[in-house]
């Protein structure tokens, strides 16, 4: 009794300490196994890591830290609890009612505790590593340790320096930290005495007696009397091995016979192996007298628990991976891998090229809506509420051209983009075309705006060589998506037991690709060339702001049916679209503009280019010059990635990317503003206003209020100018740049709906083509390995919430001074929150001095510089520094004062409405920033 009241005066101490008696158990997420502490949780969790995106959760309940790294997960652990990470089970320390009614039973409770065993010394503790740890205490104070604590260790020398302990234990136990489990492994053997020699080699007492084999047995069962239940699961096991080689074939893109080679040296070595281990086992089998029938049983059962010999055996039964088709097979019934379908356009002929991969629309919806993240963003849409009254416009919902069609609340929105790229990169002569694709994909419309442009969002539904679509026709190519798209509008898809009806909302493409679509004229030096209105060529030559009222339903079968009657375009109108019979769809209204390709490599690119040739002219400066101030500007931050491409010295447009002519066009008062002598000169206000238009239409959201001043006073002020200060003539894309304001309205935000997140996909397909070095039926390839990449992407949630930090303490008043210190006080912030010194949420990174943007009030920004970063599970705080930003005019950009000085403001990251940290650069020694966008 006195032991059992013992017990429960520790188990009170350990409840007034805020200390867990047993922090267990820690059910996995992911299967249905428990382990018992911290740290084999996170040794179960590390045969999960096979899984794309795996993350590694913190095992204690209150703590939601999250990391994709095993060694963060070590050292989160070892840094905030380093107490409850070997912590042995104290509930068995209270006996049950049985064993106190027992008459003659011994009562004594078993407590799994540990005491020193220092002479004088009567400290007990709950764990192994504890009682390491108090004996490092000892050895610090020049106190010798009499014995090694792990059990059944032959070493029995004292210890003297805190040093000699570590290393013997390193050296012996290297295991000893596993819930305080010596784990001994054998000493290694030369396999060539087992193999001719009939006895063991000399060894020494040591040696002899670690080999024991009954003594090893014995230890080992002490060791491990709680194995991992995932180590025994055959089928969890399998699906890590195939993981393995989804991972070669889906997201490394590995040619086949590369991965072949891979799979055939992995099955010679560990046939080697099993060789090796064989001849073992006979030997000392045999010197215990077993018989060989039971030698063989033995062998062959070994030979079956490793199932990665197993796995690469055909003689052992159970799942093999020996082939390309085993693989794949197998990815079928475990994984959902759904292989694309080769369509043939040409049924009378068996070998031909009129052909097509196609993957059906509902087959992917299907398994995208399995995916628990992708279910709660369905949901969640479902849940918004319609678009407010206040003329905040943030989303396509909130668009005219959706609120006019009456959509009921619960529908499943479809984003079909089409776009040719050349899959196989620098194509020269007479094979430049040759392998010219038409790819076709779609995004669900219902996601957030940030996971609708990430590339995991993109799925593919048909790839077609354009040679192909030329010969056959648009109507035949498109005939089986344009049913299947039907289909899905009239009998919708399951979505958790109930149908619910899909739609396709709009089609997402260059002015090319979305002419091809629409059944417009693809030519846009003819007289009509908007697909929006029918404005002549020579009308907006004359006045680019002119533009003609929208297009409509009626308008285009008008133009439609003159088209057919004298068997020419009219009016832009040249046939009808293969998609106009879909419910919501019709080529006048659903057919979106591209911000990149009309603005970035359209209008910007020309005029910017024109500009700079002005300043040239005005001899301010040479095109070296530019180049050179380019090639040393230093970009930070999230223009890193896009830094400006060098000026075309011919002048007619610039020679970047998209991004990049809109990295330039936003820096450029930081590269060449100081060279600028007259800031009324009439390119530089053009310029202003060329970059102040391209922050309206770039916005992500926008008052409904700005659109009437875009359209009546910014576009016509620009226009003006513009032809006072270039000559070059006036293009297509400068009138679609006229219907923005009313394309903002109707659509919503254009930056939404461009097609920069659908070229990374290309970018995908370009870089299967490069490296699994596969050119004969290229489609087929590059559709098989992006459903091989969606089956990889499958194994973990498409869209889950990413945090990731570096530099993490535990947070303290006493680490910090001033201001900081100060407000965490005041705010009595917990110390279960943990600061560190660089975050990333979502793929955008924290750290110490970076700006955040918090408010706009005319010409001044509300803004401020971070100064510390804490965290507590999934809630993101951040300590603001605030201080105001200042419009300069003359510039176009914002300035930060000279001196710094502001007050600490606490800022929750869900609050931000600009989460992307401002990237600050000088000017003449004053930092500043340029705006990418404008804010409300």
């Amino acid at each position: 009794m006195a032991t059992l009241a013992a017990a429960s005066v520790i188990c009170t101490l350990l409840a007034i300490g805020n200390i867990e008696a047993n922090p267990g158990p820690f059910p996995c997420k992911i299967c249905p196994i428990v382990p018992e502490t911290i740290a084999s949780s996170i040794r179960h969790q590390h045969y999960h890591s096979m899984d794309k995106n795996f993350k590694y959760y913190c095992p204690l309940a209150e703590c939601m830290y999250f990391t994709s790294s095993f060694g963060s997960m070590n050292n989160h652990v070892s840094t905030f609890h380093r107490k409850t990470k070997h912590r042995a089970d104290l509930s068995a320390a209270e006996p049950s009612a049985a064993e106190l009614s027992a008459p003659n039973q011994d009562r004594t409770p078993n407590i799994p505790c540990y005491s020193c065993c220092v002479p004088d010394c009567i400290v007990s503790v709950p764990s192994l590593w504890e009682l390491i740890q108090h004996f490092y205490r000892h050895l610090e104070n020049g106190v010798e340790i009499p014995t090694c604590p792990i059990q059944n260790c032959d070493f029995k020398l004292p210890f003297k320096k805190k040093s000699n302990l570590q290393v013997h234990l390193s050296q012996k136990h290297r295991s000893w930290r596993d819930e305080g489990c010596p784990k001994k492994r054998p000493h290694s053997e030369n396999f060539a005495t087992h193999s001719t020699a009939t006895s063991l080699p000399s060894t020494s007492r040591d040696q002899t007696e670690d080999m024991d084999w009954e003594s090893t047995g014995e230890a080992n069962c002490e060791a491990n009397p709680d194995v991992d239940p995932l180590i025994l699961n055959d089928e969890l096991m399998f699906d890590c091995i195939a993981k393995f080689y989804l991972k070669l074939y889906g997201e490394f893109f590995l040619p086949y016979k590369i991965i072949q080679e891979i799979s055939e040296a992995i099955a010679l070595i560990s046939n080697m192996m099993h060789c090796r281990v064989k001849v073992l086992l006979f030997n000392e089998l045999t010197k215990l007298k077993i018989s060989e029938q039971q030698i063989n049983m033995i062998r062959f059962k070994i030979m079956c628990a490793d199932l990665l010999y197993a796995s690469h055996s055909k003689d052992i039964p159970g799942p093999t991976f020996t082939t390309d088709h085993l693989r794949k097979k197998y990815f079928e019934e475990h994984f959902h891998y759904k292989p694309p379908t080769e369509i043939s356009l040409d049924p009378n002929s068996e070998k031909t090229n009129k052909k097509y991969m196609y993957v059906p629309v509902q087959q992917t919806l299907e398994t995208l809506l399995e995916d628990p993240s992708v279910q709660k963003e369905i949901e969640n849409s479902f849940q918004e509420q319609p678009a407010g009254q206040d003329g905040i416009i943030s989303n396509y919902t909130d668009g005219q051209q959706y609120i006019i069609e009456n959509h009921p609340r619960r529908e499943i929105h479809l984003f079909v983009f089409q776009d040719g790229f050349n899959p196989v990169m620098n194509v020269l002569g007479s094979a430049k075309n040759k392998y010219k694709d038409l790819g076709v994909y779609f995004t669900i419309g219902n996601l957030k705006s940030i996971f609708r442009s990430k590339i995991a969002s993109k799925h593919l539904i048909m790839l077609i060589r354009e040679s192909v679509i030329k010969t056959v026709g648009t109507s035949k190519c498109f005939q089986k998506l344009k049913e299947h798209l039907g289909a899905l509008e009239e009998n919708g898809i399951i979505f958790k037991g109930e149908n619910i009806k899909v739609v396709v909302e709009y089609f997402i493409g260059d002015s090319l690709g979305q002419h091809f679509i629409g059944g417009f004229v693809e030519s846009f030096s003819g007289m009509y060339c908007c697909r929006f209105c029918n404005v002549k060529r020579k009308t907006y030559k004359k006045d680019p702001s002119v533009t003609h009222p929208l297009r409509t339903r009626l308008s285009f079968q008008h133009c439609l049916y003159r088209s057919r009657l004298t068997g020419k375009p009219y009016e832009g109108v040249k046939q009808d679209s293969v998609f106009n019979t879909l419910k919501y769809f019709h080529s006048s209204s659903h057919l979106v503009p591209c911000f990149a390709h009309d603005l970035l490599e359209g209008v910007i690119s020309f005029d910017l280019s024109g500009i700079l040739a002005t300043f040239v002219k005005s001899k301010w400066m040479s095109y070296d010059f530019i180049n050179r101030r380019i090639r040393k500007f230093r970009c930070v931050g999230v223009d890193t990635p896009n830094k400006p491409a060098l000026v075309n010295v011919k002048g007619l447009k610039l020679g970047g990317h998209a991004v990049q002519n809109w990295t330039l066009l936003r820096l450029l008062p930081f590269i060449i503003g100081d060279k600028i002598k007259n800031k009324e000169h009439d390119a530089w206000k053009l310029y202003l206003q060329l970059k102040n238009l391209c922050e309206y239409f770039s916005a992500p959201e926008f008052c409904s209020s700005v659109v009437p001043y875009i359209k009546d006073v910014l576009l016509p002020q620009y226009f003006e100018l513009r032809s006072k200060v270039l000559s070059s003539k006036v293009r297509p894309k400068h009138h679609f740049m006229c219907h923005y304001p009313e394309l903002m309205l109707k659509y919503g935000p254009l930056i939404q709906l461009w097609t920069m997140p659908y070229e990374q996909k290309h970018k995908m397909f370009k870089n299967i083509c490069r490296l699994s070095r596969n050119f004969k039926n290229l489609e087929y390839t590059l559709a098989t390995r992006h459903q091989l990449n969606l089956c990889y992407l499958g194994t973990s949630p498409l869209f889950e919430e990413e945090i990731t930090e570096a530099g993490s303490k535990p947070l303290s008043p006493d680490s910090h001074s001033g201001p900081v210190s100060q407000l965490i006080q005041h705010l009595n912030i917990s110390q279960d929150w943990r600061e560190c010194e660089v975050l990333i949420k979502d793929g955008v990174q924290y750290k110490h001095n970076d700006y955040l943007l918090l408010s706009s009030c005319g010409t001044q920004i509300t803004g401020g510089f971070i100064r510390l970063i804490i965290i507590k599970g999934r809630n993101i705080e951040f300590f603001l520094e605030v201080i105001n930003a200042f419009f300069n005019p003359d510039l176009g950009i914002y300035e930060l004062p000279m001196v710094k000085t502001g007050f600490l403001q606490k800022v929750s990251r869900n609050q931000l409405k600009y989460p992307l940290p401002q990237p600050l650069y000088l000017y003449k020694g004053v930092e500043g920033f340029s705006l990418k966008n404008k804010l409300i």
